[in-house]
């Protein structure tokens, strides 16, 4: 509890008399018992609800942090292997994480001829969303920061008020946006935040980086390209989360089929079972908000993926991204 942990799933248990005492005994608790249909639930109390979101608050500015002191060592880090991706490398990466997408969504109707006959025209719009955020053709130094390339929770550690930041394995240069989306996001989606907290993180980001830029005079290039770039790294961070989902489940189920299995289920394989049903329940949330994204970005790039993969998106709920594990 001490912890703090950023996501917090609820507990759905029976709870002794002696435990129940427990929970409602602690002056400074931060979760309380709610009952629901004769069900007791362990749930967070607000307390832990506003010291969480202090803790999302300083994990930004840990993130933006890292951005100036990477930069600060740049060819160090150049000089062990840290690099920025080419816009190739980037309209590459995209399109793979689509294909995945396809595999998944079509399964053994999936045609590789097919999925070419497409191809061309993904890329020509993929092409075009990440010119706009590349440092390849456009000199904007703040396309070109130190990034740790994997912001989610389970890389972050807070102890004694302090954050730590762990798991560097897939550091880079790259937009300075690309860590903000991938760590608001995801507590949008899976941390149980409000749209409202969304949205303060997100202009908190942007407060935070003017700071950093002011010196250097950057501010106004950020502040007008704010907006505009995030609606595409959202739609990018979306499509490589569903890609990376996409390639796990379809690997474990193809370990599964050749182990003569016929259900995840069987030999003991439960903890497997378990783990791709959680693949399963963050790839609907991302294909519910990648479908909200695309339709709310403004480039003309966004709306002809739109034309591409919407029937496959089209059965995941507008709202199918909110996944409440914590109740209010």
């Amino acid at each position: 509890v001490r912890k703090i942990p950023l996501i917090w799933s609820t507990i759905s248990i029976t709870l002794s008399p002696a435990s129940e005492y427990f929970i409602r005994s602690k002056r400074d608790a931060y979760f309380d018992i709610k009952e629901e249909n004769g069900v007791k639930h362990v749930v967070e109390t607000q307390q832990f609800k506003n010291k969480r979101f202090r803790f999302i608050e300083k994990t930004l500015y840990k993130l933006l942090e890292i951005q100036d002191i990477g930069n600060s060592v740049r060819k160090q880090l150049e000089s062990i292997g840290v690099r920025q991706h080419s816009l190739t490398d980037l309209v590459k990466n995209d399109l793979d994480y689509i294909e995945s997408f396809f595999r998944f969504e079509e399964g053994n109707s999936f045609k590789k001829t097919q999925f070419i006959g497409k191809q061309e025209y993904i890329r020509r719009a993929l092409k075009k969303l990440n010119e706009v955020i590349s440092y390849d053709k456009n000199p904007n130094p703040l396309l070109s920061q130190f990034l740790h390339g994997d912001a989610y929770p389970s890389n972050i550690i807070v102890r004694n008020d302090n954050i730590r930041l762990i798991d560097l394995f897939n550091a880079q240069f790259g937009h300075w946006i690309f860590d903000i989306v991938d760590f608001i996001d995801y507590n949008r989606l899976f941390g149980n935040i409000t749209e409202e907290q969304q949205k303060s993180l997100y202009t908190t980001a942007k407060n935070i980086k003017v700071g950093y830029v002011k010196e250097k005079g950057l501010e106004e290039m950020l502040e007008s390209e704010f907006d505009k770039h995030t609606s595409i790294m959202k739609i990018k961070r979306s499509l490589r989360a569903i890609g990376v989902l996409s390639q796990s489940i379809l690997r474990a189920q193809d370990g599964t089929r050749r182990r003569g299995q016929t259900s995840l289920h069987e030999n003991n394989s439960y903890e497997l079972a378990e783990q791709i049903e959680g693949y399963i329940t963050r790839r609907i949330a991302y294909c519910s908000y990648l479908r909200e994204t695309i339709k709310s970005c403004e480039y003309e790039e966004a709306k002809s993926l739109e034309v591409i993969l919407a029937p496959y998106l089209m059965k995941y709920a507008a709202d199918s991204y909110l996944m409440k594990y914590a109740a209010d």
